[in-house]
């Protein structure tokens, strides 16, 4: 708060409500009057507890204030909006985060995908398919250890366009978990199951049921 440079301070997600646990980090988003260089993430420990530093600068502060919600998906000041919307002010140097707030309160942040960002995820998660669809005919222990490999990434990606192609908020993967408990069991339940497999046929069947579900609203998978 005493270094000039620094116009406020938010906090963000579980950082300042009765949700912290024991393992919970912190996420803060410091504005800065100015940023000589680009930069956007810091690292480091408060209160022996993991904390991540977000920035931005009171020019994209104010460029929000300006233009509302009006920013495309996967940003960095879609980002900073969604998290202008939902933070806790601890330091408001010039009043700029309450008004952001203000501006933003009533806004969906939730941004539907573009039909050429829609494309290319549903592209993405096709490639993905394919190649390990060729991957898993070999007997071949590399290729066997190279499509273990390549699990890890695919499920994180499915599970992650499941919400982007649907223009769900994406808001990390707990609060994704949450929203699937609730509006999506079997979906979240399919998901666990194939997590939890180790046997790699039974893995790629729900793998691909996975894929099925996913890119059904933007055309499914390729035949």
């Amino acid at each position: 708060k005493a270094h000039p440079a620094v116009d406020g301070i938010l906090l963000v997600g579980t950082t300042d409500s009765d949700k912290l646990t024991p393992v919970s980090d912190y996420d803060i988003l410091i504005v800065l009057s100015e940023s000589p260089v680009p930069l956007h993430v810091g690292f480091t420990y408060i209160d022996n507890r993991l904390t991540d530093l977000l920035f931005t600068t009171v020019n994209e502060v104010d460029r929000i204030i300006a233009e509302k919600q009006q920013f495309k998906p996967f940003t960095y000041l879609l980002s900073v909006s969604r998290w202008l919307q939902t933070g806790n002010i601890a330091f408001d140097r010039t009043d700029r985060l309450q008004r952001a707030k203000d501006v933003l309160q009533s806004s969906n942040l939730a941004v539907t995908a573009s039909e050429y960002d829609r494309y290319g995820i549903c592209f993405g998660l096709n490639f993905d398919y394919r190649h390990n669809h060729r991957m898993a005919a070999s007997n071949d222990p590399v290729y066997q250890t190279a499509l273990d490999l390549r699990f890890c990434f695919t499920i994180n990606n499915l599970f992650w366009g499941y919400f982007s192609l649907r223009g769900i908020l994406w808001e990390g993967e707990k609060k994704a978990v949450r929203y699937l408990e609730i509006h999506d069991p079997e979906f979240l339940k399919l998901v666990r199951q194939c997590l939890a497999k180790t046997d790699r046929k039974v893995k790629f069947k729900l793998l691909e049921n996975i894929a099925e579900i996913v890119t059904a609203p933007a055309g499914g998978l390729w035949t």
